[in-house]
């Protein structure tokens, strides 16, 4: 019996087994077919049984899952087009140099660092990766010199001890297409990327050197030219990568590189990292720049030019700047800001759980701008501290002395600022800045002695030089009242106008003068400061801007300002500072 037991039991266990294969056996997949879904957990037994379906009514069939198309648009990868300006502290080192196909001695050097430089720039996208820049910028400078031995130059003559008057004025012209490298496909929230650049520069260098006070006939009496011009030019592609970090939405950095050579040839190398802040319809930049080129070594004659500094731009993307209407009645802010700002007219509502009923508190009024303010301000001057100049003086028959001044001083002020709102729409602005003012003051006495030389007459011309350097600081403290077309709890940007006072004074002097005598003898130097006209004097002061806000609390304030100083600092022969002055400030302020 328990054999039999036995046996029935394993004969009951193994049906079980095969009817549970049975039904967890599918059937055959048709290739295609998408597959089916998972088995899903089994519902928990119901009390009420389920309803009969009557077996004239066959079952749903079962339809396939289809993918639906994305339709998600990829996103832009560049901002829309703008237009740049910007403004190139630059130290620049030209020089000519003799070349493959110099016969005589043809170096020279341009001392000083050269003027500032203005720059233009057009960004156009032409595709969702690819953009489509052109940028240019023209620098000029004049220097002095004397010729150290016989120089050829643009096929112009010098002998040695010439003075030679200088100037030469640099072009740069770039198209360069940028194009999205690394990542790609770009994707959402992507903070960096490398980009690769497609360039065509072109470059060219115009100089002119005069030496006003060599001899303009020989022995003989045949004039003898003492100017020379010359031109040289290097057209290039140049090819390189830039590579971007976003830090924030609104904060990017950037840095770049490109360049192209040919060995004997010519060379042009362009590198600078930058640091982009975007505001809405403009983007302030801060950059470091270093551009190097030169032309074919195979002329004559060739230049090499490096330039390098800081600069400033400024963006504008013109289809984002929206232009409000001043003449039309005031709305509310939720109306003025689409309901994404929060006003001094907010509403909160307190619910009451007990009741079920809400009540409505009015909130206290939003400060958007604070009742003191302070911050860092920059300026740049749109005129020369010293505007500089020449003039002649015909002391006797043989003698006669000419005054020139070249400006050495620094367009660019730094310092701080300070603002207190009186009321809604005025406050009272103080400023503190410093400036660097510099000149440089030739005095040069030259005298024409006839000679009898072999029964000949003839003259001889001898110069005398007094070269003066002096620079210095100079102190301003502007104070002004300005009226904002917004009130304190109003959001938005702000535009305003401004007047009032300024005073400056002069301090830190120092001078350093050398002479050279009528035989070529250099006496240095002389280091008495100096004597301004007038160490402190007073202005007025009007002026206009705009305030920015972003949402950090941030004050952004580009403006222009109008000075009238009453009297000059330096006032001697050809050395005049300004009067007149007209200067572009940025203040950052918290």
């Amino acid at each position: 019996m328990k054999k039999l037991l036995a046996t029935v039991r394993l004969s009951a266990i193994i049906a079980l087994l095969v009817v549970s294969s049975a039904e967890g056996q599918q059937p055959p997949v048709a290739p295609g077919t998408p597959a089916p879904p998972a088995p899903q957990a089994m519902p928990a037994p119901q009390t009420t049984p389920a309803p009969q379906t009557p077996a004239s009514v066959p079952a749903p069939a079962q339809q396939p899952l289809q993918r639906q198309p994305d339709t998600t648009p990829t996103p832009r990868f560049y901002a829309p087009w703008s237009l740049g300006v910007s403004y190139w502290f630059t130290s620049t080192t030209p020089s000519l140099r003799g070349g493959a196909a110099a016969a005589d001695f043809e170096n020279l050097d341009y001392p000083g660092h050269g003027n500032y430089t203005p720059a233009l720039s057009l960004s156009i996208p032409v595709s969702r990766t690819a953009m489509l820049d052109f940028s240019g910028f023209i620098s000029k400078a004049s220097t002095n010199s004397t010729a150290t031995q016989a120089l050829d130059l643009f096929g112009t003559s010098y002998v040695a001890g010439d003075y030679l008057a200088s100037d030469y004025k640099i072009t740069n012209f770039k198209l360069s297409f940028q194009d999205l490298l690394y990542p790609y496909p770009r994707k959402a929230g992507q903070k960096w990327n490398i980009k690769t650049l497609w360039e065509v520069q072109y470059a060219s260098v115009t100089t002119n050197i005069n030496a006003p006070f060599a001899p303009t006939t020989d022995s003989s009496g045949n004039a003898l030219t003492t100017t020379a011009t010359g031109r040289r030019t290097v057209v290039y592609p140049t090819f390189g990568l830039a590579a971007e970090y976003h830090f924030t939405r609104n904060l990017e950095f950037q840095v770049k590189g490109s360049g192209f050579a040919l060995p004997h040839h010519s060379t042009i190398g362009d590198a600078e990292g930058s640091l982009g802040y975007h505001l809405g319809a403009i983007e302030l930049v801060v950059a470091d720049r270093y551009y190097h080129f030169k032309t074919s070594v195979q002329n004559a004659e060739y230049f090499k030019v490096t330039m390098n500094g800081p600069y400033v731009a400024l963006r504008l993307f013109p289809s984002q700047v929206s232009i409000p209407c001043l003449f039309c009645k005031q709305k509310t802010a939720a109306a003025n800001t689409g309901g994404a700002t929060s006003t001094g007219a907010d509403e909160s509502a307190v619910s009451t759980s007990k009741t079920g009923t809400s009540s409505s508190a009015k909130a206290g009024p939003s400060t958007y701008v604070h009742r003191f303010s302070a911050g860092a301000t920059l300026s740049v001057l749109g005129l020369r501290l010293v505007p500089g100049g020449t003039n002649t003086v015909t002391n006797s028959a043989t003698v006669n002395t000419m005054y020139q001044t070249t400006d050495a001083s620094s367009r660019i002020g730094y310092g701080v600022t300070a603002q207190v709102a009186v009321t809604d729409h005025f406050a009272i602005n103080i400023g503190g800045l410093i400036r660097r003012l510099g000149y440089q003051f030739t005095t040069t006495v030259t005298t024409n002695k006839p000679t009898v030389i072999s029964g000949v007459v003839t003259t001889v011309t001898t110069s005398t030089i007094n070269h003066e350097d002096t620079r210095a600081r100079l102190y301003d403290i502007p104070a002004v009242v300005r009226f904002y077309s917004k009130g304190r709890h109003d959001p938005g940007p702000r535009w305003f106008v401004e007047g009032g006072a300024a005073w400056r004074a002069v301090r830190n002097i120092r001078t350093s003068q050398d002479f050279t005598d009528a035989s070529s003898v250099l006496s240095c130097c002389t280091t008495t400061p100096a004597q301004p006209e007038h160490s402190s004097i007073f202005g007025i002061t009007a002026g206009a801007g705009v305030e920015f806000i972003d949402p950090f609390g941030i004050h952004i304030v580009p403006e222009v300002r109008y000075t009238r100083w009453m009297n000059p600092i330096f006032n001697a022969f050809t050395t005049n500072t300004q009067r007149n002055e007209v200067a572009a400030g940025f203040s950052i302020t918290f």
